[in-house]
């Protein structure tokens, strides 16, 4: 039961501004991830493997840094007082779902990279 002292009836959380940027910062991410595999897509039947490897490689930087910067933005937009949360939890979310992806994608360039020295 709530009262008319209660605190949520008097203040109301906030907007966060913060968390709406961490969220469209991870958006952008998606978006700009999926270009960059349909692009790689479209090349691969031209043969030019070389150019297949700048896709790929601008592909897990562009997702590493704006996972990266959506964890971090959605974090912090998290840790604020009295504003709304859910942007931001699913900025985080989102973010380091992008990042892990990117260190995955660059983990496994390390892992073929070695396996074919051996």
């Amino acid at each position: 039961m709530t009262t008319a002292d209660s605190p949520a009836l008097t203040s109301p959380r906030k907007k966060s501004p913060l968390g709406l940027v961490a969220f469209i910062v991870a958006v952008a991410a998606v978006l700009i991830g999926t270009i960059l595999s349909l692009t790689q897509a479209a090349v691969v039947g031209s043969g030019n493997y070389q150019i297949i490897g700048v896709f790929s490689g601008l592909q897990t930087l562009a997702s590493g840094v704006l996972g990266f910067g959506a964890t971090v933005l959605g974090v912090i937009a998290l840790l604020l007082r009295g504003t709304s949360k859910p942007l931001a939890a699913a900025a985080t979310a989102l973010g380091a779902s992008i990042l892990l992806g990117a260190l995955t994608g660059l983990l496994y360039g390390v892992v073929v990279g070695i396996s074919t020295s051996l």
